[in-house]
């Protein structure tokens, strides 16, 4: 136990005597860089004038706050690392305890004056500036207030109090400065494919001042990190490549390094909240062809549809930016608005064909064949051009005529007035005649072989039962006619209907599978 007690009294007490010494070491190397070599941080870190210093810039995504599609701007929380060599700031780790490496302030060293070209802040500033004089201004105080820049990264983008003008010096003179920021970046957002959309954004850094003669970045770097990326609920980082290149302003070329950003939008929120109700409006539609025409519903429901997907081509144009791209499902909401369009044309034919009227035409021929024939039978609703009901009250009567002429007359207007059905025809009118003849005794024949009573009552009680039979048949022509449109419109109205289902089925599977496709 005195053991245990005595190791440890002493690794604590070498611990505190190391630390008491690394204190006045630390104090005499930084002594020895900077006040001895007498260090000056505006001077860029080369032994001769006409060497670039070489810059190495890595990007680490950690995290996807928010893309407005309307202002095109993307906004991310990324750590920016930045890496040079200075040659003034190299010690040996052997005289000054074996010390590889301490942390500084940003500010006593020289650090490369990089800048984000694509910030969206200093973009809205420059907008703003009156000017070329005016943006020119601005680009200078931005150079001579290097520090307050960086510090306004930390306070004002939500990292205040994190040590970013703070960075590391290797012994070897290699300085690392690594600190996190809020990027807004303009991004030129492609909502052609909304909501199966993939953006392609862009962070390109590169010196404000310095060209490529006198700062040069280095370009073994292939991509940014995505190794710390936090999962989005709208966007998925597919890759982070990085691209070098040199880039001529007037004269001047400028080293330049880009790195995309390709993400993809998360399209299950929006199928299920946006896209899937549209689907299912204009599926709703059908109903409107199912409809009889005589409800007086049928264009009435087809209008409130085509109301209801109006409003939701309004809501995807409010979030959506001014672009001569419309988005796929704009142009899925307005192929089905066009078809719920036709729908309404169409229904009205339909109810039009159901309303007869007295000038009404007969069904044509051509029509009857087309329509009632070929059509219904394509739609399984068998032959409708010829009528099949079999008039079995009329196929009765002769069996059941009365001997007795006022009794048969009166049991002919009956059947007739009660059926609506051809009972007075030449045929009972005939049987009636004979049973006139039989008790009225001798007829006298007309040239054409017509029997005629000797009784002239009964002549005109058979006159006014053929003016009524004569009603009642043009009647039921009107009801045969009227019953023959109203086929015509239902053959009709069941054919829009399947031709309307398909091509909105077909147009749903195309939308999906070419969003999906990208």
């Amino acid at each position: 136990m005195g053991v245990i007690w005595w190791s440890i009294c002493f690794f604590l007490g070498h611990a505190a005597i190391q630390g008491v010494i690394s204190i006045p070491i630390q104090q005499e190397l930084l002594d020895k860089l900077f006040k001895t070599n007498e260090y000056n941080n505006e001077v860029r870190p080369v032994m001769d004038v006409h060497e670039a210093a070489v810059v190495r810039i890595t990007l680490t995504l950690e995290h996807i706050i928010d893309m407005n599609e309307h202002d095109q701007v993307l906004q991310t929380k990324m750590w920016i690392d930045m890496a040079w060599h200075d040659g003034r700031l190299v010690w040996n780790p052997d005289d000054y305890g074996g010390m590889v490496n301490m942390t500084i302030k940003a500010g006593d060293v020289w650090r490369p004056d990089m800048a984000l070209y694509d910030n969206w802040l200093a973009g809205s500033l420059s907008s703003q500036s009156a000017g070329w004089l005016a943006g020119w201004l601005v680009r200078w105080l931005i150079v001579l207030l290097v520090d307050e820049v960086i510090s306004l990264y930390s306070v004002d983008q939500g990292f205040s109090g994190w040590p970013v003008n703070v960075l590391l010096l290797h012994h070897n003179g290699t300085v690392t400065w690594a600190f996190p920021t809020v990027l807004s970046t303009s991004c030129n957002v492609d909502v052609s494919g909304f909501p199966f959309d993939e953006q392609h954004c862009h962070f390109k850094f590169g010196s404000w001042m310095h060209d490529a003669s006198m700062l040069r970045i280095d370009d073994s770097v292939k991509s940014g990190d995505l190794s710390q990326l936090r999962e989005s609920a709208e966007w998925d980082a597919h890759s982070f490549p990085a691209e070098f290149r040199k880039k001529a302003y007037g004269e001047i070329i400028y080293d330049e390094i880009i790195f995309h950003l390709i993400m993809k939008r998360k399209w299950p929120f929006y199928f299920l909240n946006l896209m899937f109700p549209c689907f299912m409006l204009a599926l709703l539609a059908t109903l409107s062809f199912y409809l009889p025409a005589e409800s007086g519903d049928k264009v009435s429901f087809g209008v409130t549809v085509l109301l209801a997907l109006a409003v939701f081509l309004l809501m995807i144009a409010e979030d959506m930016p001014p672009s001569e791209s419309i988005p796929l499902i704009g142009w899925y909401v307005i192929v089905t608005l066009v078809l719920l369009s036709l729908s309404l044309l169409l229904g009205s034919i339909v109810v039009n064909l159901s309303i007869c009227t007295a000038d009404t035409k007969p069904v044509p021929a051509w029509v009857r064949r087309l329509v009632l024939r070929y059509m219904s039978l394509v739609l399984c609703m068998g032959d409708l051009s010829e009528c099949r009901v079999v008039d079995e009250e009329q196929k009765k009567v002769p069996n059941e005529l009365p001997t007795n002429k006022y009794t048969f007359t009166c049991y002919l207007l009956q059947k007739s007035v009660e059926t609506g059905k051809r009972i007075l025809d030449d045929r009972t009118l005939q049987v009636l005649q004979i049973n006139t003849r039989e008790e009225n005794g001798p007829e006298v024949k007309k040239a054409d072989g017509e029997h005629l009573p000797l009784n002239g009552g009964m002549e005109e009680l058979l006159d006014l039962v053929r003016s009524i039979a004569n009603r009642l048949e043009e009647e039921r022509e009107g009801e045969a006619l009227e019953n023959d449109w109203k086929r015509v419109a239902r053959v009709l109205d069941k054919f829009f209907m399947v031709l309307y289902l398909l091509t909105s089925v077909t147009v749903i599977v195309f939308t999906c599978v070419d969003g999906m496709a990208g």
